[in-house]
């Protein structure tokens, strides 16, 4: 083997090493994992803040804390933490995603289950949310535009009880979108004038 080729293959064995460094760094720590999961099965205040305590400052963890909150209390300021954490990126949607998906190798059949249960209660929470909080109202419209192409997401199917309660700024927000995306919106999410859905979940 030439100098030359054996440079290239070097070459080569390091980006493969790179790749796989990238992969295992992106995997979760099981350490957090249990945390959230603590968080996400918290029944009282109690042990919601000594689950919080354990959290990482992460995207995830900071959603998952706000998305039990409003679970728990109901009120004005546990609905903003969680619409001020909905997802801006694709990269964020993804981290939502996760919830309902293994996220280490020692994660336990309950804690996938109380984290997927959250995640399935997410549309739901999002959209008691903003019915507090309509001032948050745009960030929910847009968001919609990026989980509706997700075929299993009930968020137009719970955006009905805000078209239902918070009509007019729901309709507001929609007129502000750009022209496009209006179309898209009033095509595939939401009838505005029926409070109907677009956009129905499929069974899985």
């Amino acid at each position: 083997m030439t100098i030359g080729a054996r440079l290239a293959c070097i070459a080569v064995l390091a980006l493969i090493g790179a790749g796989a460094t990238t992969i295992r760094a992106m995997e979760m720590n099981c350490g957090a994992v249990t945390a959230m999961a603590k968080v996400a099965a918290a029944r009282n205040d109690k042990s919601l803040e000594s689950g919080a305590k354990q959290l990482n400052e992460s995207y995830l963890a900071r959603t998952v804390s706000a998305a039990r909150r409003i679970e728990l209390h109901g009120d004005r300021r546990s609905a903003t933490l969680l619409l001020n954490l909905l997802p801006a990126s694709e990269e964020q949607q993804i981290a939502w995603g996760s919830l309902g998906e293994s996220m280490c190798d020692r994660e336990t059949v309950a804690e996938m289950k109380v984290l997927g249960g959250l995640s399935d209660r997410l549309a739901h929470n999002i959209a008691r949310a903003v019915v507090l909080v309509p001032e948050r109202m745009m960030p929910y419209v847009t968001f919609s535009l990026m989980t509706t192409s997700d075929p299993h997401s009930e968020y137009s199917t719970e955006m009905q009880r805000v078209c239902l309660r918070r009509k007019k700024e729901l309709a507001a927000a929609v007129e502000k979108l750009p022209a496009d995306k209006k179309q898209w919106f009033t095509t595939h999410v939401m009838n505005l004038a029926s409070c109907q859905a677009l956009s129905l979940p499929e069974a899985e």
